[in-house]
């Protein structure tokens, strides 16, 4: 079988498919597809109701009066007469669903978000198929191509993904590789539902039904590869991609320099809602208590393509950003703050700004939080991430800032057209951008800006060793590539 490794990692799991298994489900009209939802909501009830001896019945009850919410069903069919498919007019209603219970700031509906969550799985499983897989299983997901909204829906229970398409690029490659979840693109998977899977991406290999030995062999091997994470890399650092509010094994906290870059934009979609400032502080705290004292580098919301809110369109750059989402920003810019006052390591990092005012804007507003909290700490370094054409061309804009990342895959985008949600020769990407990223280093080093390069071209062998041909010293990368960046330096 051909086997591309996207994502590096070991995953042990039953098969789940998130579409119609082969021969079921074929393409059906609205009026049959109606029919279809009505006799899928009966088959969960009823499954409902015969666990209620054996689980929390309120919460099945809850369930139940969900599903039967009758605002809720006519949003879910007027989506099935949009020609959407079943699931997905489900999971569309039902992100809906959750956003009005949370717009009404009640503790109870906030604390059965999960409970929803729950109900789409259940609802998932009986249109696929795969109901013999139970909602805090193992599961190794299968799909047409991978897309960062199945990771959210399913985060706690993935532990290995194959798809028929995928590349390097995506953000939900960036994702999978940030949580060290296996994930390999194969021509197909001729599995039945439920089986009993190993997915290994450091043998690139698949194994059916494997025996807890095996599960422990391919464990050991994992181990004995990642020995290499106490291999010295000075005078280069190394920081990490990270994502979530995952605890971050202390392994690889150990052996890197801190946090090159946090996507606070994912803590979104975890939730379909804006986190509030209250989780945010807690996520990003115990995040800096993580690596204290190693740096932090938050990054403030960006939402754009594949990572774009739920329903709305994306928006880039600061300026419009905080014309339709100033409380947020200040929420988040709040929470930031607060964790700074506390811990001296915390950075900021402001995403897809296109000129100095788009800097000047958010330390002031910065700098007037900080006052408006009475905080006696001085501002935690403030940087920019260099992605826009704009930015790009007026580097000298820049020169006074707190540090500057780069954010290779919008750059490659904004500056070449590279479109990072098909397939790219990585071979061409890493000789058109190679140029852009030395200038950027070479007057950041001139003007004394610290500057890392966060892109995904420096989690890949062949952009990692370009970029050290460049004499770029500061790198931030995902965890699975820690290991083979340690190789690659200690080879040189």
């Amino acid at each position: 079988m051909s086997i591309k490794v996207i994502s590096r990692g070991i995953g042990v799991g039953k098969v789940f498919y998130l579409k119609p298994t082969k021969g079921n489900y074929e393409k059906i009209g609205v009026d049959e597809a109606l029919i279809t939802y009505e006799s899928l909501k009966y088959h969960v009830i009823e499954s409902l109701n015969q666990m209620k001896d054996k689980a929390d019945s309120d919460i099945l009850d809850f369930q139940i009066a969900v599903l039967n919410d009758h605002a809720f069903e006519q949003d879910i069919k007027r989506r099935i007469k949009e020609n959407r498919p079943i699931d997905k007019a489900f999971e569309e209603a039902m992100s809906s669903y959750i956003k009005q219970l949370l717009s009404l700031n009640d503790p109870y509906f906030k604390s059965r978000v999960s409970d929803l969550h729950d109900l789409t799985t259940r609802l998932f499983q009986n249109y696929h198929g795969t109901s013999n897989i139970k909602f805090n299983d193992a599961i190794i997901l299968c799909v047409e191509e991978l897309y960062p909204s199945m990771l959210f829906e399913f985060k706690q229970q993935i532990k290995g993904i194959l798809a028929k398409k995928g590349h390097d690029l995506s953000h939900a490659a960036i994702l999978a590789r940030e949580r060290n979840i296996p994930y390999l693109v194969v021509k197909d998977f001729p599995y039945e539902a439920g089986t009993k899977l190993l997915v290994n991406g450091y043998t690139s290999s698949i194994m059916v039904n494997p025996k807890v030995m095996d599960h422990k062999r391919a464990l050991f091997e994992q181990r004995n590869e990642e020995n290499a994470l106490t291999y010295p890399h000075k005078p280069y650092k190394l920081y990490l991609n990270l994502s979530g509010d995952s605890k971050i094994d202390k392994t690889y906290i150990a052996n890197s320099d801190g946090v090159g870059l946090y996507r606070s934009e994912f803590l979104y979609h975890t939730s379909h809602d804006f986190p509030s400032m209250e989780y945010q502080y807690e996520v990003y705290s115990n995040l800096a208590k993580q690596f204290y004292p190693k740096p932090v580098v938050i990054r403030t919301y960006d939402f754009s393509e594949d990572k774009s809110l739920d329903g709305l369109n994306a928006h880039r750059g600061v300026a419009a950003y905080l014309l339709s989402y100033e409380d947020a920003f200040i929420e988040q810019m709040t929470a930031l703050l607060l964790v700074a006052e506390k811990y001296d390591n915390l950075r900021i990092m402001i995403p897809m700004v296109y000129s100095k005012s788009d800097y000047e804007v958010i330390t002031r507003i910065a700098t007037k939080l900080k006052s408006a909290l009475n905080l006696s700490k001085p501002l935690p370094p403030i940087g920019v991430m260099i992605e826009t054409k704009e930015a790009f061309e007026h580097l000298s804009d820049f020169s006074k800032v707190g540090f500057i990342s780069i954010g290779s895959n919008d750059l490659g985008s904004n500056l070449f057209g590279f479109d990072r949600t098909k397939p790219i020769d990585f071979e061409l990407y890493v000789e058109k951008l190679i140029d852009a990223i030395y200038d950027i280093v070479s007057f950041a080093k001139d003007k004394r800006v610290p500057c890392t390069i966060c892109g995904d071209i420096a989690s890949h062998k062949a952009g990692f060793k370009a970029l050290l041909g460049i004499s770029a010293t500061d790198f931030s990368i995902t965890l699975p590539f820690l290991v083979e960046a340690k190789k690659i330096i200690q080879s040189k």
